[in-house]
């Protein structure tokens, strides 16, 4: 008895092993019922927004593997003045994680101008986020995410299809997830924000 029901358990294990992995080289996306990411967070006193920013010089970015970012952060709630809030880009350690948790690395502004025209470099510095101290007054500033390896992503409208391994996924990129700290007083507090749909 033991012996059939071991060799029942084997068979059953090989059977779903069999018609539970994956299967061709597109493994599609994310469950259809992910609908992402709130795209607004308040911790504490600060609050925050993120959307995908694809206007004319976004579009462009996205199709050299660039994915901007525009996030809106300020104060809110009781108590908001007892706070000093600081956000810079470079001690923010922001992290850009894609729906298969893909996490892309900040660009710098000056890398992402690096050899553009004039007139777009000149837009891409006038929305890159500035930083500085936080109040009621909201704050707006785009993020730069590299899309790295290059040739490991091709990029749609909203969305990036991700081959790793010779397997693909594709994934909008309104289901990320934006990660960064902010200085609140002399501590590092970590954030956690949706993309807008």
């Amino acid at each position: 008895m033991k012996r059939v029901t071991t060799l029942l358990a084997l068979a059953l294990l090989a059977t779903s092993c069999a018609s539970g992995g994956a299967s061709g080289k597109d493994l599609g996306g994310p469950p259809r019922n992910f609908e992402g990411f709130p795209s607004q967070s308040l911790e504490g006193v600060v609050y925050a927004q993120a959307a995908l920013d694809l206007g004319v010089v976004g579009s462009k970015l996205l199709e050299n593997g660039i994915v901007p970012i525009q996030l809106t952060v300020s104060l809110s709630g009781v108590g908001r003045d007892d706070y000093q809030v600081l956000l810079k880009p470079e001690r923010m350690n922001p992290r850009l994680y894609l729906a298969d948790g893909t996490s892309l690395r900040l660009l710098s502004t000056a890398r992402v101008v690096d050899g553009m025209r004039d007139r777009d470099a000149k837009l891409i510095r006038q929305k890159a986020l500035k930083g500085g101290l936080v109040s009621s007054d909201a704050m707006h500033g785009i993020l730069f995410f590299a899309l790295t390896p290059e040739k490991a992503f091709a990029t749609g409208a909203r969305t990036v299809t991700h081959t790793y391994n010779d397997l693909s996924r594709k994934l909008k990129l309104t289901h990320s997830l934006l990660s960064f700290n902010v200085t609140v007083g002399d501590t590092q507090q970590p954030f956690y924000v949706g993309i807008q749909r």
